[in-house]
């Protein structure tokens, strides 16, 4: 009876020692989650993580003051952060422990506050027509008492502004080279986060290119533009019968031509497919410029056309006259540098095509038959 006694006092004992050392080591981690814009804190969590990123502790805050505490039992490197809804900003937004049971914040019992300092405004610049948009567009936001802060769109045109105490806010967006459409929307931030309703726009981008020869700029091509798509664009109308004809295209919708420098350009874009045809003409020579046409497609940026145009030649056109006064003589053959290169129609005409930079020798021999029958018809036609 008297063992039984002490054998159960010794284990009462060990339980309240046991007891003393697991109260000695538990260690609070709290504080407050302060905000001058809230009223309501339960939507705010505060956990904390081990060193490699596992959740030791999930803590919900109190509502009504922000009040936090999560305990601790092992000693160790931890990180505690605040976790509220998207948007919303804070100072810290997280705080590095290192807990021995002595020194650090929470063996001291220090409260570990985190301020709320803003609500954010995000939203996204689309290119027309699209579901996305480009990135590094300046968006401005200017608050009620005037003070304005930029952010720059990422990927498919999506951009945030954080750190906004309660307003209404003007948000424009701009670019030094693409034309945008509407240029401020207003957003009220209340409560919380706020996003910005579809109106941001850009309308197009930039295009350019480049005309040469041989390396060296050419001025005064003409560039005609085709698309499928577009009907109505931010660029010259082209000229009422365009040259040259394009039996499968439509009609060009506007026309551009390249420079002294030889560069040409398209300010304004939308996105979409498009076919740009060279034309080079110069009284009666059409210059040949390769490649004949180019496709390119337009997307959420500006676009430098590769290949470059190239002029490779020129084309002549002549006619062979019985006399100044008469008429072509048809059927004559031209001869150039010795070698036949054409025919006359029977009005006298030829075309040379495919004639480069240099000097030639143009001979024409005609039928004599063709030449008795203009002699006797005078100043008729020969053929």
């Amino acid at each position: 009876m008297q063992i039984r006694v002490l054998l159960t006092s010794f284990f009462l004992c060990v339980s309240v020692c046991l007891f003393c050392t697991a109260q000695d080591d538990l260690v609070g981690c709290g504080g407050f989650v302060r905000s001058d814009y809230l009223s309501n804190f339960s939507r705010i969590k505060v956990n904390l993580y081990t060193k490699s990123g596992a959740v030791k502790y999930r803590s919900e805050c109190a509502p009504n003051n922000g009040y936090f505490l999560i305990p601790l039992y092992d000693k160790g490197e931890y990180v505690l952060k605040v976790e509220p809804p998207e948007g919303w900003t804070f100072e810290p937004s997280e705080v590095a422990l290192t807990v021995d049971g002595k020194t650090d914040l929470c063996s001291r019992g220090v409260d570990i506050n985190f301020n709320h300092i803003g609500f954010s405004i995000y939203g996204q610049v689309y290119s027309t027509g699209c579901d996305s948009g480009p990135s590094g567009v300046t968006v401005s936001v200017t608050g009620p008492d005037g003070h304005s802060s930029q952010t720059e769109t990422v990927e498919e045109g999506r951009f945030t502004v954080p750190g906004l105490a309660p307003g209404v806010y003007s948000i424009a967006a701009s670019h030094p080279l693409w034309k945008m459409g509407q240029d401020v929307v207003k957003v009220e931030v209340e409560g919380d986060s706020a996003s910005v309703p579809s109106g941001l726009t850009v309308l197009g981008y930039d295009v350019t290119g480049h005309v040469q020869s041989a390396g060296t700029p050419v001025a005064g091509v003409q560039l005609l533009l085709y698309s499928d798509s577009q009907t109505e664009l931010d660029c010259p109308a082209p000229p009422s019968s365009p040259s040259p004809v394009t039996s499968d295209l439509d009609q060009p919708r506007c026309v551009t031509l390249s420079q002294d420098d030889g560069v040409f350009s398209f300010p304004a874009l939308p996105p979409g497919r498009y076919t740009l045809v060279p034309h080079y003409r110069h009284e009666q020579i059409v210059f040949d410029v390769h490649p004949p046409r180019l496709g390119f497609s337009v997307a959420n940026d500006s676009l430098y056309l590769q290949p470059s145009f190239e002029v490779q030649g020129f084309t002549v056109s002549g006619r062979v006259l019985f006399s100044q006064q008469g008429g072509g003589v048809g059927g004559a053959q031209v001869f150039v540098n010795g070698y036949l290169a054409a025919t006359t129609d029977e009005e006298g005409s030829y075309t040379l095509s495919n004639i480069t930079s240099g000097s030639y020798h143009l001979l024409v021999g005609i039928n004599l038959k063709a030449m008795w029958r203009c002699v006797r018809a005078k100043f008729g036609n020969c053929y």
